[in-house]
């Protein structure tokens, strides 16, 4: 009697412990004290890594299908002639800056012995009539030939002899010239036997002969003006040296060139 009370008993003990044990919460959440800390750093610069890996892909095959841009830099490492930098807002000598203006006279240096010199400027204003002004003032004698605007009284007018009257204007500190039409439109004359003939002819009365035009370099046209040029300037902004191997120059050392403030 008393093993089968202490047995049922025993048997209703082990019974409300296990349904205690069953109750009972075995996994208990605690505060961690020292977090592990978010990996920004490290995620940070792979995605650094991926952006600048793309950015250099992108450039790659830019370079590749279009060519290297001309720049500063890219000149210097080859020896080229790199001028300085020309406000794009330049037309007087009044108000312009030092930097523009010791580029005009890095300009003034390289044409010192050149009769005559082209400035190829497509991208900037025009700095010709600074420049012209500014090499007066070395008493030289300066003849301006402006190739970006008609006129009924021009070079053109002389090669055809349809004027008697001179067609060169006299300014205040150079003359200037109009040279009757647009490079488009007269591109063979540029190439003819009068055309040189006359500007033999003006070698001897002037020190320094400036050809401006605004025809941009990649133009079959912009070919003409290497051909009677003892010097070219040419303002870049966007070229290759693609671009100048299409114009196939045959000396770079006659070639100088300015950069176009960008802004």
């Amino acid at each position: 009697m008393l093993d089968s009370i202490s047995s049922l008993i025993e048997s209703k003990i082990v019974d409300h412990n296990l349904s205690i044990i069953d109750s009972k919460i075995i996994d208990r959440s605690y505060v961690s004290l020292a977090p592990d800390k978010p990996k920004l750093f490290l995620y940070s610069f792979i995605a650094f890594i991926l952006v600048f890996f793309l950015s250099f892909v992108v450039f790659l095959y830019k370079t590749i299908l279009i060519g290297f841009p001309i720049s500063k830099n890219t000149l210097l490492s080859q020896n080229l002639k790199y001028l300085g930098i020309i406000e794009k807002d330049i037309e007087e000598m009044d108000n312009i800056s030092k930097n523009t203006k010791n580029s005009l006279r890095n300009v003034i240096s390289f044409m010192k012995d050149s009769k005559v010199t082209s400035l190829i400027s497509s991208y900037s204003k025009n700095y010709s009539f600074a420049l012209s002004k500014l090499l007066s003032f070395s008493q030289r004698k300066v003849l301006l030939i402006d190739t970006t605007k008609s006129s009924d009284i021009s070079l053109l007018h002389m090669i055809d002899k349809s004027i008697k009257k001179t067609a060169i204007k006299k300014l205040d500190y150079f003359d200037y010239l109009y040279l009757g039409k647009k490079v488009e439109d007269c591109f063979e004359i540029l190439y003819s036997k009068t055309f040189m003939e006359i500007i033999n002819h003006l070698k001897e009365k002037y020190d320094n002969i400036i050809f401006y035009t605004n025809l941009d370099i990649n133009k079959s046209e912009a070919k003409a003006f290497f051909k009677f040029s003892n010097k070219v300037i040419i303002s870049y902004k966007n070229e290759t040296y693609e671009d100048l191997k299409r114009i196939e120059i045959k000396n770079f050392e006659n070639v100088g060139f300015l950069d176009y403030e960008k802004k």
